[in-house]
């Protein structure tokens, strides 16, 4: 009996010892914010990101992995939030040493496609040319979105040699990201079309062109023209970003068939491409599987390329 009562001591002695260490270790970690940063001003329009900043004893650090959440839902955005996915468990990047970035964007209510792309791909020139100022390794930008957002991620993959959608400042810089995180993001608008017909949402039909589904039968070729200059799959080459890919079987709004045509033609393409399933996610990032599960499968991505 006295010696479980010595090993049940060493043993509480031991993890209380991990959970100060563990508290200690965190309490040397910060998150500096900065608010509301131009990165771009387009017909008087100021457009804008969030940074959020690991600081370590109240320093800055250099040279951080940077992962840019796309805020965006339908191609409309209200600006930058407070990175969502990323921003939800930002002790837990700060702790790994990843600055957060959330980029805004112009809403498709008011300004027409591509604009929303041609803005996130400044978003990412502006950070790569403002790398030294705010402590971003300019080799290690991720992106992620969910669902309009996933696309303007998977957008962000596009080699600058094949990209039609950089335009503006910055443009001595790369608007390519080094790891796409596609959240069931449309990718294929054409196959999109055909797919639901006349049933799609709304905004996808803002985006390529046409006010409403009414006029879906009066301007098929224009639509598809534009649907095929807006989809992600054909940019994809061998130099596109390296991806992962999360999508629900039963997503009722984007068809798990985009992420798979996606996929494939990523692997045909010789990129390295992760595509996760869930059998019961809908389209929501939380129905798809734990949260942490999830943030954990990006980050053992991410590792693999040197986040």
């Amino acid at each position: 009996m006295r010696r479980f009562f010595r090993f049940l001591t060493v043993a509480l002695t031991e993890f209380l010892a991990v959970i100060f260490l563990s508290q200690a270790l965190l309490a040397d970690y910060q998150v500096k914010e900065i608010r509301n940063v131009v990165y771009k001003v387009a017909d008087g329009e100021k457009i804008t990101l969030n940074l959020f900043l690991p600081q370590e004893n109240g320093a800055d650090l250099k040279n951080l992995p940077t992962l840019i959440f796309l805020d965006s839902g339908c191609w409309y955005s209200n600006g930058p939030g407070n990175g969502a996915f990323w921003g939800s468990d930002a002790w837990n990047c700060a702790a790994q040493g990843y600055a957060v970035v959330s980029v805004g964007h112009r809403s498709l209510t008011h300004v027409v496609f591509p604009a929303q792309i041609e803005d996130v791909r400044a978003a990412v020139r502006f950070l790569r040319a403002h790398a030294d100022e705010y402590g971003l390794d300019p080799n290690r930008f991720a992106s992620m979105g969910c669902s309009s957002g996933g696309h303007l991620s998977t957008t962000l993959g596009i080699a600058d040699a094949v990209s039609p959608f950089d335009v503006g400042e910055n443009l001595d810089q790369s608007g390519q990201v080094n790891v796409v995180v596609d959240f069931y993001g449309p990718t294929d608008f054409t196959t999109y079309l055909n797919h639901f017909d006349s049933g799609n949402p709304a905004c996808v039909y803002m985006v390529l062109g046409a006010d409403s589904e009414k006029e879906y039968p009066l301007q098929v070729e224009s639509l598809l023209r534009a649907a095929h200059r807006y989809s992600t799959v054909n940019y994809v080459d061998a130099d596109y970003a390296p991806t992962i890919i999360f999508h629900g079987v039963v997503d009722p709004v984007v068809p798990i068939s985009q992420s798979a045509l996606f996929y494939e033609s990523l692997r045909r393409n010789g990129v390295k491409a992760k595509f996760i399933v869930s059998n019961v996610g809908i389209h929501d990032v939380r129905s798809l599987d734990d949260l942490d599960v999830i943030r954990q499968q990006v980050f053992d991505f991410l590792k693999e390329f040197g986040f």
